[in-house]
């Protein structure tokens, strides 16, 4: 995550997301990112289903509007 005029928060919260169909989606885990140079970064451990889509979720604050990744299409 990269925030405008370089200015963010220490941590961010970031919602790891699980669709079946890529349209409802559940909250998996929620972890912190944290600042690294100029953006913030984040990982998590999760046990991944079999099938289905993931995605990260940051929601909107007074600050900072919503943002949400790009989806990823699990397959094994």
């Amino acid at each position: 995550m990269n925030f405008p005029d370089g200015w963010a928060p220490g941590t961010v919260p970031v919602r790891v997301q699980h669709s079946r169909d890529g349209a409802s989606w559940t909250d998996v885990t929620t972890v912190e990112a944290h600042r690294s140079g100029e953006d913030h970064t984040f990982s998590a451990d999760i046990a991944a289903p079999k099938s289905g889509f993931l995605r990260a979720r940051f929601d909107a604050t007074e600050s900072f509007r919503e943002a949400t990744s790009d989806v990823v299409r699990l397959s094994r």
